[in-house]
Formats: C-alpha cells, structure tokens, sequence
C-alpha cells in the first residue's frame, strides 16, 4: 500500500507555507497549502488502515469520510490567482480519485493499487508545480 500521499505533502508543502502574506500570490498560496497540510495527517492515518481493510472493511468509509472534509474544505476556497485556482481543482480531482481508490479496495485489490500509484504519481506533479510556482525567490 502506498502512504507517500500525505508524506510527500507535509515536506514540499511545508517548506513554501512561511510565505509572506502581503503579497497576493503568496497569500493564495499560503492558503491552499494551509488548507492542503490541514488534512495531511488525516489522510496519512486513512491510508494506513485501508491496509487493514481485509480485516476491518469498516476503514473504506472511515478513509472517504476523511477524504469528503478535505475535499469540502478546498471546495469553498476561491482564489483570484488563476494558477493557484487550477493547483487548487487539480487536488480536489486528486481527492475524488483517492476516494475512488477506497472504493477500488474495497471491490479488487489488483485495481486499487494500480489507483494508488496512479494518486501518487499525480500528487507528486501537483505538489513539484505548487512549489514551483509559490515559491518566493
């Protein structure tokens, strides 16, 4: 089972959140990426117990619980910056294919892996443009 979602987070993300809050782009930022590492942890737990879903199938809809108030938290953000908007959308599609991948192994183990090293690979271009682009130079 994958669990670099929520470790590949807390690291990238972490390292551009002191960003000044003066500036506009920065402050778009610094919200998204606030509101992103607000359910790292979360979702870190999640993963681990779906590895237990064999033994406790009750972990699929504890993991989309989790993964519904992260998405229901980055939905009402509006950002101005339209680049942030975009990183915004693309990690809520991220966290609809996360939910999905609860589902996957609750239906077939073989789908649900290839879905989670599909959301990890995803996650990775996300977070590298996040800090690509948030960061202050």
């Amino acid at each position: 089972m994958h669990t670099r979602f929520p470790l590949v987070l807390l690291l990238p993300l972490a390292l551009v959140a002191g960003l000044v809050a003066c500036n506009t782009k920065a402050s778009q930022c610094s919200r998204l990426i606030e509101a992103v590492n607000h359910h790292t942890e979360q979702l870190a737990e999640g993963i681990a117990e779906l590895a237990e879903l064999r033994t406790k199938p009750e972990v699929v809809g504890q993991f989309e619980q989790v993964v519904d108030a992260a998405h229901s938290e980055i939905a009402v953000l509006e950002f101005a910056d339209e680049t942030v908007a975009r990183f915004a959308k693309d990690y809520l599609g991220l966290l609809t294919e996360a939910k999905a991948l609860g589902t996957a192994l609750g239906q077939a183990e073989d789908q649900g892996e290839a879905k989670a090293k599909h959301i990890a690979d995803w996650e990775d271009q996300i977070v590298a443009a996040v800090n690509a682009y948030c960061e202050v130079r």
